[in-house]
């Protein structure tokens, strides 16, 4: 694949200060969802991101190539299933 994708993100670190600096919690939704998974809107109840913060940890969500605010591509289903292990793992390098 060589095109170029936009992929929308969201790194959240505790007001305090993370628990251990050098550590980044990767949250990647399923299919069905969007990152708004781990951090649900509605209700802090429920929101994974917040509680994370809340214990000190920092954590980076994003939208999966075709989802929520990430590029969609013209195809969208041959591209996605190509390049999802490589982009988990280009995100991670980034981190």
């Amino acid at each position: 694949m060589t095109n170029t994708y936009a992929i929308s993100g969201t790194l959240c670190t505790p007001l305090g200060g993370a628990k251990n600096a050098s550590h980044v919690q990767l949250l990647i939704h399923g299919i069905a969802f969007d990152s708004s998974y781990w951090d649900f809107a509605a209700s802090e109840e429920y929101s994974y991101v917040s509680a994370a913060a809340d214990a000190g940890y920092t954590t980076f969500r994003y939208d999966r190539l075709g989802t929520g605010l990430s590029e969609k591509p013209a195809d969208a289903y041959k591209c996605v299933f190509t390049v999802v292990g490589d982009l988990s793992c280009r995100v991670l390098s980034l981190l």
